[in-house]
This record gives structure tokens, sequence and C-alpha cells, in this order.
């Protein structure tokens, strides 16, 4: 309740709001009685000179991930309202059906021996790893190593800026209808937008993919779309031009 009265407090005396998607901007209204006038969506940006094109095959034997295999790999933390047990239980529906996919699940977290025992427990202890920490120099490697990425939030995404990392990295990414993720890639393709968070869903898009009739785009136009919409030049001047309209009203 404490957090609750200081942050109304602080909300009623900012003269503008940043929200960082279409989402969170309705929850400031919603929530918060934020008048809609104030609140100006601007998106997180990617550093494209981090996350950047690669070759697959190297970025996997750079890794030592296997080169004959179908990499779906999910960085998050293990946390519960990631959806990692959703996306387990959906790769669990569809894996005898694609023996040469792999799930590998990049983070740290305090579910991480939940997971381990779910994976053991499936019978999937050949074909799901997890990976733990993947350090920041092996980052943009592991996302061009893998030819999907899935972010599965079940709430509370204001975002998902790991969804912009793997788009520069030429990686598609499938991501529920949850806070922000939609956002992320709306105008690259509709058909990485699940219908809904559950694990049929998931797992009907994975064996539409592994089954090659998911229509994903292609490593050049995930790079061109976080180039054109969510590089640092262009957020960072939507910024400078909202703070120079506060400062002039």
């Amino acid at each position: 309740m404490l957090k609750r009265v200081i942050e109304h407090a602080v909300y009623s005396s900012a003269s503008a709001f940043i929200a960082l998607s279409r989402a969170f901007r309705e929850l400031l209204i919603a929530e918060y009685g934020v008048p809609s006038e104030l609140i100006h969506v601007i998106p997180p940006a990617v550093d494209l000179q981090r996350f950047v094109l690669g070759g697959q095959q190297e970025a996997r034997r750079r890794l030592g991930w296997p080169q004959d295999a179908t990499i779906i790999l999910c960085v998050r933390r293990l946390a519960r309202r990631m959806g990692l047990e959703v996306l387990i239980e959906a790769f669990r529906q569809v894996v005898f059906s694609h023996p040469r996919a792999l799930l590998f699940l990049g983070g740290t977290g305090a579910l991480r021996s939940e997971l381990a025992a779910k994976i053991e427990s499936h019978g999937l202890s050949q074909r799901v790893r997890l990976l733990g920490f993947i350090p920041d120099d092996q980052l943009a490697t592991a996302y061009q190593a893998a030819d999907l990425s899935v972010v599965p939030s079940q709430s509370l995404e204001g975002f998902g800026l790991t969804t912009l990392e793997s788009l520069a990295c030429g990686t598609p990414v499938l991501v529920t209808p949850v806070g922000g993720l939609p956002d992320a890639v709306n105008g690259l393709s509709t058909d990485l937008v699940l219908p809904d968070r559950s694990a049929a869903a998931l797992a009907t898009t994975l064996d539409c993919f592994l089954r090659r009739t998911l229509a994903v785009p292609s490593s050049a136009k995930c790079r061109h779309h976080v180039e054109t919409e969510f590089a640092w030049q262009r957020i960072a001047m939507q910024i400078k031009t909202l703070y120079q309209q506060v400062a002039n009203n």
C-alpha cells in the first residue's frame, strides 16, 4: 500500500511520461489515472554494434553447439512469470515428431531445479539444455547460432529487450501477446505473435516452424526491422525531443 501511495504521489507531479510500450501506456491510464495526453510511447533501443548478423555455422562452432540440429533458444531469467514451464510443455508436445529439434534455455534463477526435474520427468534430457548464465560476450553468438528465439512471458513484460537483441542478430522471435512483446515485432510479421499464452498455442506454432510452414522473416528482414525502428540514434532523438518540449512548456 505504501508503494502504491508513493507511486501515485510521484506520478501526480510529472510533466510527461515515457512508456516502453502501448500496453504500459494503458496500464498508466487504467491503474494510475494518468492523463493519456501526458504519456509518450518510446521503446527501448538495441546496441547494433554488439548484436550483429553472423554465420550460424561459425557461431555454433564457437559455442560447441551441434551443426545438424534445429535449435530453439530462450534467454530468460528462470522465474515463474517468464513462461519457461509453458515452453517446456509445448516443446514436449512436438519434439518427438521432430528428431533434430533441440531447446536451449539460457539464464539463471530460482526455478532451475524445478525446470531440471520437469525436463527429466518428461524424458527430455537429451533434447532440452539448461545453459545457465550466458556471458555478455557470448550472448550475440548464441542468438546467431539459433534458428528461432522464443519469449514465452506470461505477465508483466514491459517490452522484452531480448526480442530486439535476437532480431538484430538475424534470428526471428516468437512472442506471447503479453505486455509490450507484440510491439517489438509489430510491422515485421504477425505470425511471430502467438494467439495466446497457452502451451497448446505455442506447441502448434513450434510444430509449424519445425515443419517449415510458418512464414518467418529472413535474417536480413529481422536486422532491417531493428535498424529502422530501434536504433539508438532514433530512440535517443525521440527522448531528446520530448525533453525539449517539456522544458519549453
